[in-house]
């Protein structure tokens, strides 16, 4: 099964899909960690408004539905898309490691 899978799609975009998906926990986790601050804030607007609007969990919807997309349509997809994608994320969670490192969350806040 997993064989098949990576003749179909490659390896390349495979490797770059989990990536992708591994940078979307990464992405949580930091903002989690660095909205602890009170310094700190979600830049993006979308985000902030499914976290503000959709409860605990309002980061959810928009994750898996990302993945989820980029599941149905790897196939189809050219590796630059995902290369892109890939660039963004390791940029959003980059940012949110500078923010932890600058303005640490309190104890009490994680």
């Amino acid at each position: 099964m997993c064989g098949q899978l990576v003749s179909t799609v490659g390896h390349r975009k495979l490797i770059l899909f989990l990536v992708l998906v591994g940078l979307q926990i990464a992405d949580v986790i930091t903002t989690k960690v660095a909205l602890a601050a009170p310094s700190n804030w979600e830049m993006n607007p979308a985000m902030a408004w499914c976290m503000t609007n959709l409860g605990a969990f309002g980061w959810l919807a928009p994750k898996v539905a990302l993945v989820a997309f980029g599941a149905l349509i790897l196939r189809r997809l050219p590796r630059w898309p995902l290369t892109f994608a890939v660039s963004i994320y390791v940029a959003i969670v980059a940012n949110n490691l500078v923010a932890i490192l600058l303005f640490p969350p309190s104890a009490a806040g994680i």
